[in-house]
């Protein structure tokens, strides 16, 4: 029988937490077995909009259907369930990793939502994928419950309903939320029961094959060729088009690169500086396109960064032309050099003004902060600011300097934060606010921070940003884990499960890099030609994973920004092939050793232990203020289960509380896009500690996002056979009472411990022990 511990939080004291209770079985309360009719009428089942299908392995499942015609609320199903007052209650859902579906389901517990649409830590029940997420097996989604809702009640009401899609980034209804796009992913069962992990019994599949050796791949740039070339031939012909920056930044690097219609040909550099001269035009006519130029992907980072970087490519022709005149926006002459300097002097005094702190955001404007400076160094020297300060920013950017923030109009460092904190954690993972997957692939902006460092071809850049690179690249190394494709073949997917940025599930195909409109999937490992670079993109080749990647974005993105991501690739690629491989492969590859591996600042926890693999957010979408709540993403061959868990957190207090609104959409800031008609929150009302904020952090209010109101100083999280125990303070010490029963093995340094021992944590540090 597994053995599993749960945590519970408790009131308040001078040092707030929990206490962890004794190990109890994983049992089940109940069960409802969808598709079951004796089932379903047992547990008082009714719906609108649903149907029953055989589904894997042969189980039913209930799916939900959309209306007709379409809306964004498609079918939905009702039944209760028992459960246990006076302790955590758990439901889990069984759903098939076969099935594909962009389409989402909503959990309502006694007519009121459970969770929230997007980024909430209470999550929705299911938010839909484009891919199958477990080939052949099934896996488990798992909410704790509050405690509200069962302790005075033995019995829930549980509503599953169906919606479509949602873009986050809609600012509207209509934008944000979608009509529902087909059936529902089946649903086979829920399960209420009083520890986080569940496996069921009876559940059986047939065997899966074994991993298929694909063939090997064959590498064709033809579409990567084909899209450089119709952009450039366009760009080329005299007033055939009005340039973007995009469209210069592109031009001016395929003049350097073989084998496009642009190499070396002299109408791509008399076309590029009509295109700058243009632009100044441009600029004139709109006082606002030097800060907010919207042929960029966000206007308000770039100031004149892309056309910058098509300048500095060819400074050499652009350098004995900058007395001539040109045509301003009347007519009338101004030298080229005033007019140059007059745009990005504006560009750099936003940009400057205007740094942002989450990590990504910080890399792309620091970079472009560098760019329009470096520009004016060659076009007004005086204007410029010093190389030494746009260094500065870069380096802030990833994270060997602390972040400094915006510049105030006297040209000093705002320190919003204080003069301690670092973008990214001192294991090299960025900080937005905990751990983040996808928008945590900072290769390509670091790869492109390290290029504008280096003073000119044929040179090297800053040696600590090179290194800060490598040792990114390893860190997020950890974060693949194995998975099968459709076919059985082996892939390795990005960890998103706990990411606190992350919606797009499962996680993409991702070894070295993940694969982006800005860099492409071997982009930073083409820089680094480090032992570990050059291994995982080995991997990947043997494993036949590179061109599917490639052709994944060629189909999916059309536009400039992802051609200039590509346009390298062919070159990338001839200097990692001809790499000697070194033999490393990703650290959760099934041949590599056990490990554990843990980031304090982020509270994230990864762990290899012989066929099985945990992730655990133990810092999980606090925001405001302390949850009690981790999220963990549990991996085997046989299945898979994801669980947002009840935790033990020691904190000290700020001395206020957050009270939750009645939001049911965003988990954060004002609620996200309001939804017709009446939505009530499960939540709202929850009292939840602000923990304590540390000096020298400017205008904090309660109730705001910020990544030390969330934050405990010390997290115990029991999963399954595990324990992890994390001081997450710089100077604290603190103590972990295992459970009085069995022995402990900790994973972390392989030490014997016996039941009811106490184990010393030092600061910053992380122990997982293991019942043996």
């Amino acid at each position: 029988m597994i053995r599993t511990f749960i945590t519970m939080a408790i009131g308040a004291l001078p040092l707030l937490g929990g206490m962890t209770s004794p190990p109890l079985a994983a049992e089940e309360t109940d069960a409802i077995i969808l598709g079951n009719p004796a089932s379903e009428q047992a547990h008082a089942f009714s719906g609108t909009e649903s149907e029953i299908i055989r589904g894997l392995g042969g189980y039913n499942a209930r799916v939900l259907l959309p209306k007709s015609p379409a809306e964004w609320q498609g079918g939905s199903i009702k039944f209760k369930l028992k459960v246990i007052p006076g302790v955590d209650n758990y439901l889990t859902v069984r759903l098939s990793g076969n099935d594909v579906s962009s389409d989402m389901l909503i959990m309502y517990i006694n007519g009121k939502q459970l969770g929230y649409r997007h980024l909430g830590d209470y999550e929705c029940l299911d938010q839909g994928s484009k891919e199958p997420y477990k080939p052949g097996r099934f896996y488990y989604r798992t909410t704790v419950l509050p405690r509200s809702l069962t302790d005075a009640a033995d019995e829930i009401e549980v509503e599953i309903r169906q919606t479509g899609r949602i873009w986050g980034y809609g600012k509207n209804f209509e934008q944000y939320q979608k009509a529902t796009e087909g059936k529902s992913r089946g649903i086979y069962a829920m399960i209420s029961h009083t520890a986080p992990y569940y496996v069921e019994s009876g559940v059986k599949l047939p065997a899966l094959p074994a991993i298929r050796q694909p063939e090997p791949e064959k590498t064709d740039f033809s579409e990567i060729r084909r899209r450089v070339n119709k952009e450039v031939t366009k760009f080329m012909r005299p007033n055939e088009l009005s340039p973007s920056q995009f469209r210069m930044e592109v031009l001016a690097h395929a003049y350097f690169l073989p084998g496009n219609a642009a190499y070396k040909k002299d109408i791509v550099r008399q076309r590029l500086l009509e295109g700058f001269d243009q632009y100044f035009i441009k600029h004139r006519k709109d006082g606002k396109l030097a800060t907010h130029d919207r042929s960029t992907f966000n206007p308000q980072w770039f100031g004149f960064a892309h056309m910058g970087s098509a300048m500095l490519l060819h400074k050499d022709y652009i350098i004995p032309r900058l007395d001539e005149n040109i045509k301003d926006e009347n007519g009338k002459d101004i030298k080229r050099r005033d007019a140059y300097a007059e745009m990005f002097k504006i560009a750099l005094d936003f940009l400057i003004t205007h740094r942002r702190q989450y990590t990504n955001q910080s890399m792309i404007i620091d970079k472009n902060i560098r760019v329009n400076n470096d520009v004016l160094k060659f076009v007004a020297p005086s204007k410029a600011l010093p190389d030494k300060l746009t260094l500065q920013f870069l380096k802030e950017a990833v994270g060997l300097l602390p972040w400094s923030g915006s510049l105030d109009k006297n040209g000093k460092s705002t320190w919003p934060q204080g003069k301690n904190f670092y973008l990214l954690s001192r294991k090299h993972l960025t900080r937005e606010l905990g751990y983040v997957g996808a928008y945590g692939e900072v290769l390509d902006h670091v790869a492109r921070i390290y290029e504008a460092t280096i003073p000119a071809t044929g040179k090297t850049g800053d040696k600590d940003i090179f290194n800060a690179l490598n040792d990114i690249l390893k860190a997020r190394a950890i974060f693949r884990y194995p998975a099968r494709n459709t076919a059985h073949e082996r892939i390795m997917r990005l960890e998103s499960e706990v990411g606190w940025r992350d919606t797009y599930l499962p996680g993409l195909i991702t070894y070295a890099q993940r694969m982006s409109r800005d860099g492409s999937c071997i982009q930073a490992a083409a820089l680094l030609l480090s032992d570990e670079a050059i291994g995982y993109c080995k991997q990947m080749f043997d494993e036949s994973q590179f061109m599917v990647q490639v052709k994944a974005l060629q189909k999916a993105e059309s536009g400039l920004r992802a051609t200039f991501g590509l346009m390298t690739v062919p070159r990338e690629y001839e200097i990692l092939s001809k790499a000697k491989d070194s033999g490393i492969r990703l650290p959760m590859s099934p041949e590599s050793p056990d490990f554990v591996f843990a980031d304090e600042e982020n509270g994230v926890v990864a762990i290899k232990d012989g066929g099985n693999i945990l992730y655990a957010s133990l810092y999980w979408r606090a925001r405001t203020s302390i949850n009690f709540l981790s999220k963990i993403h549990f991996v085997s061959d046989e299945f898979e289960q994801t669980a947002v868990i009840r935790n033990k957190t020691l904190f000290t207090p700020e001395g206020h509380n957050t009270t939750l609104r009645n939001y049911h959409n965003f988990g954060f800031t004002n609620g996200g896009p309001r939804y017709p008609g009446k939505f009530d929150s499960l939540h709202a009302g929850t009292v939840q500690p602000i923990a304590k904020i540390p000096k020298g952090v400017k205008n904090f209010k309660p109730g705001q996002e910020n990544i030390f109101s969330g934050k405990g100083d010390y997290y115990e999280l029991a999963y399954k056979d595990y324990l992890i125990a994390m001081n997450a303070h710089k100077s604290k010490t603190f103590e972990c009472q295992l459970p009085s029963d069995g022995k402990y093995v900790a994973l972390t340094d392989g030490k014997i411990y016996n039941g009811g021992s106490t184990v010393k944590l030092n600061p910053m540090t992380t122990t997982v022990f293991k019942l043996k």
